[in-house]
């Protein structure tokens, strides 16, 4: 769908750009309003292929992270791309849940510089310029309130943790940061490390995660 669209919007925005300026050539008003469209046309194409590109590396990294967790045993369940029922929050990368109780895993799939100092995260370029990102630390934070304000009335009584993971090429340098920060081939060592929980009630996982879909 999103090949189909880039294509349309190409072929309207060369139509529209050559009728316009040659419109305009003549002094015709109209050339100069199909020129403005067009031009808009193509900022929206490039809008569009930005955030293509982001969902496809994001789900490259969540697929990363998956199998680096494939030789979990199967007391271990995953859900992926979670909408927390009843909430505004967005999907959550990855809810592990095992005998360390819930694990929220939030994946970013950077390839670039980028420093975190406590929430506060930037991208460095390589002419020095410095942009603010959105805050992976503060995101995933407020996934694991958010979980654990869902799980609780449900009798939820074990923990619910937080990991960021990062791929290994990503070495951000980190100042306070405020959160557990990992790799992708560190995750699976830290999780097996994880306290036990005691006893927590069970909860049918599967359920929850197929409330994700509806």
């Amino acid at each position: 769908m999103s090949r189909t669209w880039l294509r349309a919007a190409g072929i309207s925005f060369v139509l529209a750009l050559a009728f316009g300026l040659s419109a305009k050539a003549v002094g015709d008003p109209i050339g100069m309003l199909l020129v403005a469209g067009s031009l808009m046309s193509l900022s929206a194409a490039g809008a569009f292929v930005k955030k293509a590109v982001s969902w496809t590396d994001g789900a490259a990294g969540e697929a990363q992270v998956i199998r680096a967790l494939g030789d979990l045993p199967d007391v271990y369940t995953a859900i992926s791309n979670w909408v927390i029922p009843g909430t505004e929050q967005g999907d959550v990368d990855l809810v592990l849940i095992g005998p360390h109780g819930v694990l929220v895993i939030e994946v970013k799939n950077y390839s670039s510089k980028y420093e975190c100092s406590g929430d506060d995260w930037v991208n460095v370029k390589d002419n020095g310029f410095r942009k603010r990102i959105k805050s992976p630390s503060r995101q995933l934070k407020r996934n694991v309130r958010a979980i654990e304000a869902y799980l609780q009335p449900l009798g939820w009584t074990g923990p619910v943790r937080g990991v960021l993971v990062l791929p290994p090429k990503s070495k951000p340098k980190l100042e306070g940061a405020t959160v557990e920060i990992l790799d992708w081939a560190s995750l699976l060592p830290f999780i097996q490390q994880l306290t036990p929980c005691k006893s927590v009630p069970p909860i049918d996982w599967f359920r929850i995660g197929e409330l994700s879909m509806s």
